[in-house]
């Protein structure tokens, strides 16, 4: 009997959810799902069934205002959570044991009052959203997110640099088993970074690193912010520019669209960058390294004032930095902070 209803379950499921059609076989098409065995599918299917039985749930709930986000199918919904928390990457701060001695003080930042709402996205500075695939290696996709945003700031400049640099060079960090920010702008202070069609992203670590002389960017200074102080991210984010960050990712598998609101863990275990936040609304924006498909076209927001999910627990961001081998361009946070507020001015006439 107890089998029965759940094959009357799994069948109401395939049939629909909320308006749109859902069937194992177009989600496997749509994310060219490939399964080693006759057993796998099976399993991948059942576990894809009740994945979209919650999305169901939690999507009622939104259509009654109950919850501030929707949830749709993605290429994860045929993992359970565990699963899905098991592939998230980023080193908690407590596991890393380089002194946080970012190499830049910007107290002074802090005083200077930033937009009321800002999205770097509107002004042209943010680079296309990347797919990290299967390899752990969020924190570097990340880092260069960040870096690129504040050469197209600073710069007017658009420049891809090279994930796949960190993932093989970056010793202190583990490739696509994981890493930490704080490393991660290390190297690039250290060492440079080069551009991504000199050192093309694989989504595997080489454990030989490919020695590149032409380098794209090199830092001369970084710096984050006090930890758990959204007020100093709203300030550097909104005064300078996007910001490397880690949350806590357990619950966003299945996220769709809307500000995440839900109350989850401040261990972190996946890096994002802060590219916007809006006080009126209270949310953040943050753009993500699983695509374009995901979220909302690769970004999602997050509620905005409690901490939530760790979103301030390690905050970084480039302070000075040269473009290219030969010359060097510092940049200034009076610059930054210039520019943003030429775009408050524009946006708020």
């Amino acid at each position: 009997m107890q089998i029965l209803i759940f094959n009357l379950v799994l069948v109401i499921v395939d049939m629909c959810v909320g308006t749109e059609v859902i069937s194992f076989k177009s989600f496997q098409l749509q994310h060219n799902k490939v399964y080693q065995s006759n057993e796998e599918l099976s399993l991948r299917e059942q576990i894809f069934k009740r994945n979209v039985l919650e999305i169901e749930k939690h999507n009622q709930l939104y259509d009654q205002g109950l919850t501030t986000y929707r949830m749709g199918v993605n290429k994860f919904t045929d993992m359970t959570p565990d699963e899905f928390s098991s592939m998230l990457k980023t080193i908690p701060l407590s596991n890393v044991s380089f002194k946080q001695d970012a190499s830049a003080n910007n107290m002074e930042l802090y005083t200077l009052k930033p937009p009321v709402n800002i999205d770097w996205r509107e002004n042209g500075m943010i680079s296309a959203v990347k797919d990290q695939g299967n390899c752990g290696s969020c924190w570097a996709f990340s880092v260069t997110g960040a870096v690129e945003a504040q050469i197209a700031i600073s710069q007017k400049s658009n420049v891809i640099l090279s994930e796949q640099e960190l993932v093989d060079c970056e010793k202190r960090n583990n490739g696509c088993n994981g890493g930490a920010l704080i490393y991660a702008y290390q190297y690039v202070k250290e060492t440079g970074l080069t551009y991504e069609d000199e050192y093309p992203y694989q989504g595997v670590k080489n454990y030989e690193c490919k020695n590149v002389k032409r380098k794209a960017v090199k830092l001369s200074s970084f710096s984050n912010i006090t930890p758990y102080n959204e007020t100093q991210l709203i300030s550097v984010v909104g005064n300078i520019g996007p910001a490397s960050v880690a949350i806590n990712a357990d619950k966003l598998q299945n996220y769709q669209s809307g500000v995440f609101n839900e109350l989850c863990s401040n261990v972190v275990n996946h890096g994002v960058l802060v590219v916007g936040y809006n006080t009126e609304q209270n949310y953040w924006i943050l753009k993500n390294s699983w695509g374009p498909n995901w979220g909302e076209k690769g970004y999602f927001r997050l509620a905005m004032g409690s901490g939530l999910c760790g979103i301030a627990s390690q905050a970084y961001y480039p302070t000075k930095i040269s473009s290219g081998s030969s010359k060097i361009h510092f940049f200034n946070v009076s610059v930054a902070s210039l520019i943003s507020g030429i775009i408050y001015m524009i946006r708020n006439k």
